[in-house]
């Protein structure tokens, strides 16, 4: 129908030049102007000629003359009016008329020129609207990138706050460790004092018993000697018990000879009758001696036997307790070299001891400075996470000035990969808008598959989404854990799998032996079964737990 007009306005165009269509206007413009001066001047000459004496008849005649040139002159100027009206309406008015209601639809929205706007240069103005619309061509050639770039803003925004997020988490846990740190350090601080005052006392302790066992060592040491005094006298006593009892043998055998000796005097006696009876009684009285010194030399010589035998069991027991005492004197020896060695290793750990104390103590200090800067990190992170709402005000109002301008661009727009949707809500609102801006990088990715770009050009886009999907899924693992989700532990595996298999896929996506449209098929399978399935089993809980 459009291209009908053209033609037919074109055909005109050719037909009637607009230069002859301006003289044509000019003329009937002149011819207007003329006719009330012709007017004038026949009612000036019908004037004249009533002045001059003519009858009543000759000046009907002249009247009815000028009736009929005035109503001649007036049909001739409406039509030459209506002529010129509808002249300038087709040259000037109507052509853009035509191009402002067009417009104003552009503008207003109605409208996009997707379409072809060189059917509107037409008229005086063509060269006129034939620059605007050439304006408006640049301005959409200018959208498609800027869209692009935007799109990318937005991307770097959504990364940047997401990855804020994480750092405050993590800085949180950091200082929450480090406050348990430093609480344990000032313990083992006190905890060190005490062991080092209990290691002093030990040390004092360690150091007398050294001195006792260097004492009892001496002791030890003079009571073998004595023992071996003492052996070397048994040894004397029984070497002179052997000696008396030799004596006493020499004895008994002394007694045994008088006696014999005193029964051959009484035998020699009794021969002698009445002259020998003194010599008798005497050689009796010798006898008996002779039996009482027989007999003592018996008890005398089993009293030594007797005596001997227990010397030699003395001597026996003395010898053991040399031995022993030998062996007690080795074990003291070692005994004192090793409370020596323990109380030189006290002493050195004593020092040891000062030493991790005072380390103990920097290390405290340390915690303590750790704390202040991790104080302060959190305030940079938390100046950063304004700066990122600054930034993503930015990117929105970016993104309205684009969409504002989107009616200029004259490509289409292609359908989305995935449509977000309450099937995909997992009731947790922060949780949702990243779970948003993960499906428009998946939807951008599609875009990029559609118009058959490059990898260069979309590779950027990859990354973020990588990158992106890394500090979520830190992001939500911190959430489950903070809120005590007690699916975590089998949760989290999930993530790592995830991630292996994306990593594994970009491998190859680079080898050349995967396709984008590959990538696409992965990751709207993860969606459909990590956050439509997976995912919510955590929705509830998070939810009553307050995580928002």
């Amino acid at each position: 129908m459009k291209e009908a007009k053209a033609d037919k306005f074109n055909f005109q165009r050719k037909i009637v030049p607009p230069k002859i269509k301006l003289l044509s206007v000019g003329l009937l413009s002149l011819g207007v102007l003329l006719v009330p001066a012709v007017l004038t001047y026949q009612a000036t000459v019908a004037i004249e000629h009533v002045v001059a004496g003519q009858t009543l008849p000759q000046v009907e005649v002249q009247l009815s003359q000028i009736r009929y040139f005035v109503f001649a002159a007036m049909g001739l100027s409406l039509l030459a009016l209506a002529t010129m009206t509808w002249m300038i309406w087709g040259l000037l008015v109507g052509p853009l008329k035509a191009y402002q209601q067009r417009t104003s639809k552009v503008l207003s929205g109605e409208e996009t020129i997707q379409g072809d706007l060189k059917d509107m240069e037409r008229g005086e103005f063509a060269p006129l609207i034939q620059g605007f619309n050439f304006f408006l061509t640049q301005v959409a050639k200018t959208i498609q990138p800027l869209r692009s770039q935007s799109e990318r803003l937005t991307l770097s925004s959504n990364i940047f706050q997401i990855n804020t997020k994480c750092i405050l988490n993590a800085t949180t846990k950091i200082q929450k460790t480090a406050e348990g740190d430093f609480i344990a350090l000032e313990a083992s601080a006190v905890a060190l004092e005490q062991l080092t005052d209990a290691s002093k006392v030990i040390s004092d302790q360690i150091h007398k018993v050294g001195e006792l066992t260097l004492e009892a060592e001496t002791r030890t040491n003079a009571g073998a000697q004595s023992v071996q005094q003492a052996v070397e006298t048994m040894h004397k006593i029984e070497q002179s018990s052997d000696k008396i009892s030799k004596i006493v043998v020499t004895i008994s055998e002394i007694a045994n000879q008088t006696n014999l000796l005193s029964l051959n005097a009484a035998i020699e006696a009794a021969k002698a009758a009445e002259q020998g009876k003194g010599f008798a009684v005497v050689a009796q009285e010798v006898r008996n001696l002779a039996t009482r010194v027989n007999k003592s030399a018996v008890e005398i010589n089993q009293l030594i036997q007797q005596s001997q035998e227990e010397v030699k069991r003395g001597t026996e027991v003395v010898n053991q307790v040399g031995l022993d005492l030998k062996k007690i004197v080795v074990q003291v020896h070692e005994v004192s070299g090793q409370m020596r060695a323990l109380d030189k290793a006290m002493e050195d750990q004593e020092k040891g001891i000062e030493s991790i104390a005072r380390q103990s103590e920097g290390l405290k200090n340390s915690s303590a400075e750790t704390l202040k800067r991790i104080e302060e990190l959190q305030q940079v992170a938390n100046s950063a996470q304004a700066g990122t709402h600054t930034l993503t005000k930015a990117a929105l109002h970016l993104d309205q000035a684009i969409e504002a301008l989107d009616r200029f661009d004259q490509a289409e727009e292609g359908k989305n990969f995935i449509e977000w949707s309450g099937a995909l809500s997992v009731k947790v609102p922060s949780l949702d808008e990243q779970h948003k801006v993960l499906v428009h990088m998946i939807n951008l990715l599609y875009q990029a598959h559609l118009k058959k770009l490059k990898v260069e050009e979309y590779a950027d886009i990859i990354d973020s989404l990588v990158n992106y999907t890394v500090a979520h899924f830190n992001f939500e693992e911190n959430m489950m854990e903070a809120y005590g989700y007690k699916g975590f532990l089998a949760h989290k595996p999930l993530h790592v799998d995830l991630l292996a298999t994306v990593g594994d896929f970009l491998g190859q996506f680079k080898a050349g032996r995967k396709t984008l449209e590959d990538l696409l098929e992965i990751l709207k399978a993860w969606l459909t079964n990590h956050i439509q399935k997976q995912d919510m089993d955590y929705a509830q809980p998070l939810w009553d737990a307050g995580a928002r």
